[in-house]
């Protein structure tokens, strides 16, 4: 079989609802962050296909990307176990919901909830069926969990299109998950209105920085579209959202 993989820009991440204390503080969310070992996800829960990441605009192709950023929070159970202890939050209790449609999510969470619990983070993972899963992912308050393992799209366009798509990335009232900033919803304003190339890439670079520090949606691995097909298929490709188009493909001897 011949494999191919199409980087759709499609990303594995960890909403974190800053409605609930102690959720609302950074200094939890990045002590999640850090206690992520994505290294190790992305080789066991993703199979070696996904990168592990700590930016969604991981790609040089991006505006928004920075080299220091792709692996910012690296993994440090300490860090996140003194982060946690000096922020109120030691001994912190998680609920999270994984569904079949997407096993990654239940590998990835399970490593998590193994290496949270040697720094005394109690997480209970809890498989729904997709419908009720995306309820949760709908819900303010997700259904009465803390965190909701997630996948979001189009990290690869312009970050123009993305802020404006993607209601999660927002700090503003889009984000039902009690996220707030007025200072980058300034700057996701002004970067779509501003024409200059130079200073909108800065802008966006800014907004990069700003969105990995906060960690109110936490980065996880990327999720490459993986296509297997016979020897002698050419011409197989796919468009921005990895739809397969198939009117290009053709087989050979």
């Amino acid at each position: 079989l011949k494999i191919e993989t199409y980087d759709v820009g499609s990303v594995f991440n960890v909403q974190v609802n800053c409605n609930k204390p102690p959720f609302d503080k950074k200094e939890v969310r990045q002590a999640l962050s850090y206690s992520l070992n994505r290294a190790e996800m992305a080789k066991t829960a993703f199979f070696g296909i996904s990168e592990p990441i700590a930016t969604p605009w991981y790609n040089p192709s991006s505006l928004a990307y920075k080299q220091e950023l792709v692996n910012a929070h690296p993994f440090d159970l300490d860090k996140a176990a003194k982060m946690l202890e000096t922020a109120g939050a030691k001994g912190l209790s998680m609920t999270t919901n994984v569904t079949p449609r997407w096993p990654q999510m239940k590998l990835f969470m399970l490593l998590w909830q193994a290496d949270l619990a040697k720094i005394g983070v109690k997480l209970t993972v809890n498989e729904v069926e997709t419908a009720k899963f995306y309820d949760i992912a709908a819900d303010k308050d997700m259904l009465g969990a803390d965190i909701h393992p997630w996948l979001n799209g189009r990290v690869l366009r312009d970050p123009a299109i993305l802020w404006s798509s993607q209601a999660n990335f927002r700090g503003n009232e889009k984000n039902i998950f009690g996220f707030k900033s007025p200072e980058m919803e300034k700057l996701i304003a002004d970067a779509a209105g501003e024409v200059d190339a130079a200073k909108r890439k800065s802008m966006y670079q800014k907004l990069n920085e700003m969105f990995v520090d906060e960690a109110y949606l936490i980065q996880v691995a990327t999720n490459p579209f993986i296509f297997a097909m016979k020897k002698g298929v050419n011409g197989l490709s796919a468009d921005l959202t990895g739809n397969v188009i198939l009117g290009t493909a053709s087989v050979g001897g």
